[in-house]
């Protein structure tokens, strides 16, 4: 489906939305993850992705800081962890949302007759910080990766 003129618009049941996962209370650190603090449009599928991503990353800065006081340091640390992967994710499904750029019609259009192509583009799915490199870092001129 498409949006027809300038006066049609997109309303989706979901806003995204990217907190910081961490707040520390009367001196309790609380950290959150998954659609607590990072909630994006289903279109690209990436919930649960997101979620799994941002618990192991939550295990590993736990682990890291085991023996420590679990402060907003440690939260900060959570936060740094997570927020490439977060950004990389978020703003792809935004674009998702839009329009798509021209380069990446032209990437789609390709696909439908290339399958090594069409491989590629699935993969964003498995590992969204692709799709974000092909929509916002790449350009025209560029080869699409291999």
């Amino acid at each position: 489906f498409a949006l027809i003129d300038d006066n049609a618009y997109l309303l989706t049941a979901v806003t995204p939305a990217v907190h910081r996962p961490y707040v520390m209370h009367n001196g309790t650190l609380i950290l959150g993850c998954g659609d607590s603090v990072f909630l994006a449009d289903p279109i690209t599928g990436q919930g649960c992705n997101t979620a799994s991503y941002a618990a192991e990353q939550l295990y590993e800065t736990l682990l890291v800081h085991a023996d420590a006081d679990w402060d907003e340091t440690v939260g900060s640390e959570y936060w740094n962890r997570t927020q490439p992967y977060i950004k990389a994710v978020t703003e792809w499904t935004n674009a998702m949302t839009q329009p798509l750029p021209g380069h990446i019609a032209e990437l789609l259009m390709q696909a439908a007759a290339d399958q090594n192509t069409a491989d590629r583009i699935a993969h964003w799915f498995e590992d969204p910080t692709q799709a974000y490199r092909s929509f916002f870092e790449q350009h025209k001129s560029q080869p699409f990766p291999r």
